[in-house]
């Protein structure tokens, strides 16, 4: 179809209109539409970007497992072409993703009764 590039545009266009209102069902949709046409065309700088975007779908469900799985596969794409301004970007969406899933921990400090929890 030569018209699929521009396709696959306007359905990732239309996934980000619904995550941006919180339909996340909807956007993931979508989304998934436009990375079909871009893995049947082997667009792989689009791809990357566009499971960049299914990762922060997930993110935004608080499933972070999935969203890093979704943002390694966008680095490993990337990775082999050197780099770029994309696997910049995914890099640090990465390292930012990592730290979020990362357990918080409590500040500790000591009075006479022994260590307790700081607010």
């Amino acid at each position: 179809m030569r018209d699929e590039p521009n396709l696959g545009i306007d359905y990732n266009n239309l996934s980000q209109i619904y995550k941006s209102r919180g339909q996340l069902e909807e956007a993931e949709k979508w989304l998934r539409k436009a990375i079909e046409i871009d893995e049947r065309l082997g667009d792989e700088p689009k791809l990357a970007i566009r499971y960049n975007n299914l990762s922060q779908i997930y993110q935004d469900r608080g499933q972070l497992e999935e969203a890093e799985e979704w943002l390694r596969k966008a680095v490993s794409l990337m990775e082999p072409k050197g780099s770029s301004a994309i696997l910049v970007a995914l890099r640090q969406n990465l390292e930012k993703l990592s730290r979020e899933r990362q357990p918080q921990t409590v500040p500790m400090s000591e009075n006479a009764n022994g260590p307790t929890k700081t607010p």
